[in-house]
């Protein structure tokens, strides 16, 4: 009995801890929406927030969809609504790690997650790798099967059409079909 109450307890905390990160990333996103791309967000959705070694982890070792976003990055906030979509619809947990928080957890987790992710960066002209944002990866138990950077080719600073988020709908999707 005291298993039962002990799981069902862990079932709750996790669940309310879920609830937390969703309500931080729509808090987030939503707060700039005054003069910039419109983001609406789904309390229903779920997101949870990884620090520095959690998204090593997870690169390395997990199942699911990571977004590497900033809320102030036109282009990801263009793609966050659908990226939620797809998740939910193909029932993947999305990840979200924000790269500008990476100076408070240190230089050396951070290039554990540029380490994992180098065969997918682009370098600049020293030769460092860059993680630019929004860069969404989809992992199946801990090896990267997709990855989809930036929005649809025709961006341009301004809020996506219906007829272009189902385009960038449709390519998610097909990456997620691989997680699945």
């Amino acid at each position: 009995m005291k298993k039962i109450l002990l799981l069902f307890s862990l079932v709750l905390l996790v669940g309310c801890w879920n609830r937390n990160d969703i309500k931080k990333f729509k808090e987030e996103y939503e707060s700039l929406n005054d003069g910039q791309i419109e983001v609406n967000i789904n309390l229903d959705y779920q997101v949870t927030y990884l620090d520095s070694d959690e998204t090593a982890e997870f690169l390395n070792n997990d199942t699911g969809i990571i977004l590497f976003g900033n809320p102030e990055d036109l282009k990801t906030r263009s793609i966050v609504e659908t990226l939620f979509m797809v998740a939910n619809d193909n029932e993947l947990d999305l990840k979200y790690y924000n790269p500008s928080t990476y100076e408070d957890n240190g230089i050396d987790e951070f290039a554990d997650i540029v380490g994992a992710l180098s065969a997918f960066l682009p370098s600049n002209d020293d030769g460092e790798k860059l993680l630019r944002t929004p860069d969404v990866y989809f992992v199946k138990d801990g090896e990267i099967v997709g990855n989809f950077y930036g929005s649809i080719d025709e961006f341009n600073d301004e809020e996506l059409t219906d007829e272009q988020k189902e385009e960038l709908y449709d390519h998610y999707n097909q990456l997620a079909k691989l997680v699945k």
